[in-house]
């Protein structure tokens, strides 16, 4: 990454998202050479204003790393409002952690909507265990099973 990070450098001019993003991407990178993530942060930023989801979803993990919860939720909220199923579980956990377990309930009910597999199969559990009522039970058990490949194939690509 060394030499892509040098060219990247050079050419990006302040304002190039893509540029911005793979720089943010090189210096994000814990545990490689190139570390440095307050300067992932502030590349990663440029794309983030323009609307980069990608970028939006790495900041939101950045400040979550770092502590920094309400950061963290704000980039977090913005990519769950432009479609991330995983932000919105991300923002879930935060909001929950923080105690606004009102808000934390609508970032998991748009995460479950948008069709991350840790929320599908955490409400499948919720319908068996009966806390949605027991007319739920079953479309909970067909619900748990049938998310099952897809919870391997989130936990394949996210290792």
């Amino acid at each position: 990454y060394a030499g892509a990070k040098d060219l990247l450098e050079k050419i990006f001019d302040g304002r190039e998202a893509s540029v911005a993003t793979n720089l943010g991407y090189i210096y994000g990178r814990s545990g490689s050479r190139e570390f440095d993530p307050d300067k992932a942060i502030s590349y990663y930023k440029v794309a983030a204003e323009q609307g980069s989801v990608y970028a939006q979803h790495a900041l939101g993990g950045l400040f979550r790393e770092r502590g920094q919860l309400e950061d963290a939720i704000h980039w977090y909220g913005l990519a769950s409002q432009a479609g991330s199923a995983t932000c919105s579980y991300n923002l879930f956990k935060l909001l929950l952690k923080l105690g606004e377990t009102d808000k934390a309930r609508d970032a998991f009910n748009l995460a479950l909507s948008q069709g991350d597999p840790i929320a599908a199969q955490t409400y499948a559990i919720e319908c068996i265990l009966g806390r949605h009522g027991l007319h739920r039970l079953p479309s909970g058990l067909i619900r748990y099973f049938r998310n099952i490949p897809n919870l391997v194939r989130f936990r394949r690509e996210n290792s």
